[in-house]
């Protein structure tokens, strides 16, 4: 690609997603040692040690699961690079960018929380750029919060347009203004370009900590 924010864009979620892998396997590593202590020290009475082996493995299992499902969405995200336009799956196209995008998110100390919902949302866009829409989006929600918090994002199908609502939560900066990283305006003058060329208007509630964007349907 010649675009050089596409470019830093894949290599910033790659670099993230590469992050989340490197602490699966460094956690996966510091347990094992664990085990084999205890496995060498319950070989005079097993029963001792039984109950934390247990606990061992179960944390194993939990870390190779998050580490597979991290790769299945890198694999995902990274087939949609092949498309410059393509029906996507609104939800899953979101659940995908929230894990690749956690590493980030956590460092922050945001929890990024997508609502539940039954309605399938699907609709034809430029899949790189949509995606990453979002994760600016995302950005400047952090940037929002500031002090950390929880990001809540809903999805709604008008008869004629879709809606994605991203909602921050936090006490501190519902309450104090000063708190807004100065950054802000450049953030959003970013996401208001990139979501006019994608089609989508979008309105910044910074009172509400909200961030609202429509997508008209084609007829």
């Amino acid at each position: 690609m010649e675009n050089t924010n596409e470019v830093a864009f894949i290599g910033e979620v790659t670099a993230g997603v590469t992050h989340e892998l490197k602490n699966v396997f460094a956690t996966i590593k510091e347990m094992t040692g664990l085990m084999e202590d205890l496995f060498i020290m319950s070989k005079s009475d097993s029963s001792i040690f039984r109950e934390q082996i247990e606990k061992q493995f179960s944390s194993i299992n939990s870390q190779i699961g998050r580490g597979i499902d991290t790769l299945k969405q890198l694999n995902r995200f990274s087939h949609s690079l092949q498309y410059e336009c393509v029906e996507i799956d609104l939800v899953q196209t979101l659940n995908t960018m929230i894990i690749l995008y956690r590493h980030r998110a956590r460092l922050n100390k945001v929890n990024i929380l997508l609502a539940q919902s039954d309605e399938i949302i699907c609709f034809s866009i430029q899949p790189i750029q949509f995606q990453r829409l979002l994760i600016l989006v995302l950005e400047c929600m952090i940037s929002i919060l500031s002090q950390g918090g929880n990001i809540k994002i809903q999805t709604e199908k008008l008869p004629e347009s879709v809606l994605i609502q991203f909602s921050g939560l936090h006490e501190l900066a519902e309450t104090d203004s000063s708190h807004l990283n100065p950054n802000l305006t450049e953030q959003w003058q970013k996401i208001q370009l990139l979501a006019r060329e994608l089609g989508f208007k979008t309105d910044l509630n910074e009172t509400k900590l909200e961030i609202v964007m429509e997508l008209t349907l084609p007829e």
